[in-house]
């Protein structure tokens, strides 16, 4: 949506400045939804939290879909922003409950690939999707469609039953402690 919403605004018969203005409105949503989801991330299960802010992005993508002039898109575009700010700080924190922090770097670096290749595919799709039918309904529903199978994978995603990612330090080499990558007998 943030690579396509100024030509969608434009597409809408708004101003390209004006359509740039819009940007804001995802801004103030986004700054909304990080500030929070990280003042009751440690509150609340984190898990039911991600499904949430997931659930906010699934709830304004229609709205983008069916809104016809600039206040209905950029509330939608902030509802939008909102749910994405809502995942950034949960994100980290719901890996951290789960696999502690000992290979944390590795385990956010590889949800980040995932996530930069859905931020790749996500706008030529909805790209093709426009060039084939003139219009950006159905890429703004194809989006919701694949953010609302976010929201039951973070309900019943599960933490890992595996205590050597949990340990928050490696002990010494060959030591075999509780949190070692060291065979057990």
């Amino acid at each position: 949506m943030i690579v396509h919403q100024i030509p969608y605004l434009e597409s809408l018969g708004i101003a390209p400045a004006v359509a740039a203005a819009s940007v804001a409105a995802f801004t103030l949503g986004s700054i909304a939804g990080r500030v929070g989801f990280a003042l009751i991330a440690d509150r609340y299960e984190k898990r039911l939290l991600l499904a949430a802010a997931c659930a906010i992005v699934v709830c304004g993508m229609p709205l983008l879909a069916l809104s016809e002039g600039l206040w209905g898109a950029s509330a939608a575009i902030g509802i939008v922003g909102a749910g994405v700010g809502g995942t950034l700080p949960t994100r980290p924190a719901l890996l951290a409950d789960y696999f502690g922090t000992r290979h944390f770097g590795a385990i956010l670096g590889l949800g980040m690939t995932l996530l930069t290749i859905g931020a790749v595919l996500s706008p030529t799709v909805v790209g093709f999707i426009v060039d084939r039918t003139g219009e950006y309904t159905m890429g703004w529903v194809v989006c919701g469609l694949v953010a609302t199978l976010a929201v039951p994978l973070m309900l019943f995603a599960s933490p890992p039953d595996a205590r050597p990612y949990r340990s928050a330090a490696a002990p010494a080499e060959g030591a075999g402690g509780a949190g070692s990558d060291a065979p057990r007998s």
